[in-house]
């Protein structure tokens, strides 16, 4: 190519050379197709990458062989009239399983013979393992808050929506790790970038600096009510000078919201929906908004206590869509197809369900 300047590698070089080994005494030489993988190196089509791999033994160092623009052979010496090594470096990167290109695309560019395609078979295959080892280490980390049964550090797989992500995600070759905090430090925390988001959440939730993912599971939303004052509404402002229980943070519903922020629904902010469920059994509050779900599980569990004292409400007010709030600044800018491409590969209804028949019989 023009512009490049062939060279002679050193004797010291060449030594060097043949040191590099894999298991045995010998080298191994690749080209990589830029422009079938789509590595932004350069504009010309004939950019090529050379990679060699040095496994030493006790220790994972990966010596890269660094960028060069003319092909080289399958041996240095496989075909003397090429130009050799014209601008090549190499550097030690960190210890590390992970392999910088796949190697789908291999190539030689001179026939070296039954040991040079055998020696670019083993190649091929450590990449293999490499870019395996590299995607099975993918791993998302999201905060999540107390709210059973879809969320809960004590709760068997974390809860039943965090099944449905971790589902998702493991179809992507992705591991979920999740921390759990009161929702206002859930939010505070997920604006990390090393963080993927919070979850679940209600797309109202869904703050700046995050976007909204696909939908992961639905559920209905109503109010807890005393047993001994149920509430009486066809319509949200019927409820106009009730004292209506709500966590701080939730976004509720826009309509809900629209006649909070207006004053004509007053409202008592606490940490969690337990505190509300327990407010209202104490007759402290009229009711309280919380998702029914959330209700009946705290109704067998946390709050068994006062089951006898209140109920859910008879009149549904709709139903929520849960989402994964993904961080904008998130180092994996595809997150948002990643998980969707994992969401249409699994049942997240019948994951929910069946978690529930299992665990909450």
């Amino acid at each position: 190519m023009a512009g490049v300047m062939p060279c002679k590698m050193s004797s010291r070089a060449q030594a060097r050379s043949r040191r590099l080994h894999i298991s045995s005494r010998a080298r191994v030489a690749t080209r990589l197709s830029i422009s079938k993988v789509g590595l932004p190196i350069g504009p010309s089509r004939q950019a090529s990458f050379g990679v060699c791999c040095l496994l030493v033994p006790c220790s994972y160092y990966t010596l890269c062989l660094g960028r060069f623009v003319e092909t080289w052979g399958g041996h240095p010496q496989a075909n003397p009239s090429q130009p050799q090594c014209p601008n090549w470096r190499y550097g030690f990167l960190q210890p590390t399983f992970e392999c910088h290109s796949a190697c789908a695309y291999w190539q030689t560019n001179s026939d070296v013979g039954s040991e040079g395609s055998m020696w670019k078979k083993l190649l091929c295959t450590a990449a293999m393992v490499f870019a395996s080892a590299s995607h099975a280490d993918d791993v998302w980390l999201v905060t999540s808050l107390e709210w059973p049964p879809f969320s809960g550090k004590n709760l068997p797989e974390g809860g039943a929506g965090i099944a449905v992500l971790r589902a998702a995600l493991a179809t992507q070759g992705v591991k979920l790790k999740v921390e759990f905090y009161p929702w206002t430090r859930a939010l505070i925390t997920a604006e990390n970038p090393r963080y993927a988001g919070v979850y679940p959440t209600w797309p109202e939730d869904v703050g700046v600096g995050f976007t909204s993912s696909a939908v992961l599971f639905t559920s209905p939303v109503g109010f807890v009510e005393p047993k001994s004052a149920p509430l009486r509404w066809s319509r949200l402002e019927d409820l106009a000078g009730k004292k209506i229980g709500v966590v701080q943070d939730y976004g509720n519903t826009p309509e809900f919201m629209r006649l909070v922020n207006n004053k004509t629904i007053r409202t008592e902010p606490v940490v969690d929906d337990l505190t509300n469920v327990r407010k209202v059994a104490g007759g402290r509050i009229d009711a309280a908004f919380i998702d029914l779900n959330n209700l009946a599980y705290y109704l067998k569990f946390d709050a068994q206590n006062v089951a006898h004292k209140v109920q859910a409400n008879a009149k549904v007010i709709g139903s929520k869509d849960l989402v994964l709030a993904i961080n904008r600044n998130f180092a994996n800018r595809d997150a948002s197809a990643t998980l969707s491409r994992g969401l249409a590969k699994i049942d997240s209804d019948r994951i929910i369900k069946d978690y529930m028949r299992q665990n909450f019989k």
